[in-house]
């Protein structure tokens, strides 16, 4: 298989650089500093984010030394409000969202964003948004060989030359998957 498209938007426009997740806390919580502090820690992650938020955090995870039984993932099912109103609440110490998902709940309608902090923010011009981890290439459509190279061209082009979704969304060629290699 092989990548034909990357998803991307406005605070994402590179996208080899789309994908990241935010790790949030209570602004209480002076205890929890960096990844090493959430050891042992309840750590939220919904499954509706996909493989790709739960596997960024994981590798960031690791990449800051942590030995991987020390990370105690928590599903959550509920919708992003009852999940920050959760973390709010106590009922687990840190909560994992995809990069530009907090941004975009706070454009649509007030949240309350002043009781939360940010873990290990980072700071990257391709990236407009929260992050805690490092950058890597966003969603992604592939082909596999099965697809033929006329009607491939056909989808590229129509992915290429559709104009942003409401939310800003739009398909652009993602072609370096050297973080995704070392992760």
């Amino acid at each position: 298989a092989r990548v034909i498209a990357g998803l991307i938007q406005a605070r994402s426009p590179d996208p080899n650089r789309a994908g990241a997740a935010v790790v949030l806390v209570d602004a209480d919580r002076e205890d929890l500093t960096g990844f090493s502090s959430l050891a042992g820690k309840r750590v939220a992650l919904s499954p509706h984010y996909g493989l790709n938020v739960e596997g960024i955090f994981r590798a960031a995870w690791l990449d800051e030394g942590n030995a991987p039984e020390t990370l105690r993932l928590t599903d959550v099912t509920e919708n992003d409000d009852k999940a920050i109103a959760g973390l709010a609440k106590g009922d687990y110490d840190a909560l994992v969202l995809p990069a530009c998902r907090l941004e975009r709940l706070s454009e649509r309608r007030s949240l309350r964003t002043e009781g939360l902090r940010v873990v290990a923010p980072k700071s990257s011009t391709d990236l407009g948004c929260a992050h805690s981890t490092a950058l890597y290439p966003g969603s992604v459509l592939v082909a596999t060989p099965t697809l033929t190279p006329a009607f491939s061209r056909r989808i590229i082009g129509t992915l290429l030359s559709a104009p942003p979704t409401e939310k800003g969304f739009f398909w652009g060629e993602a072609t370096d998957f050297a973080a995704v290699d070392r992760a």
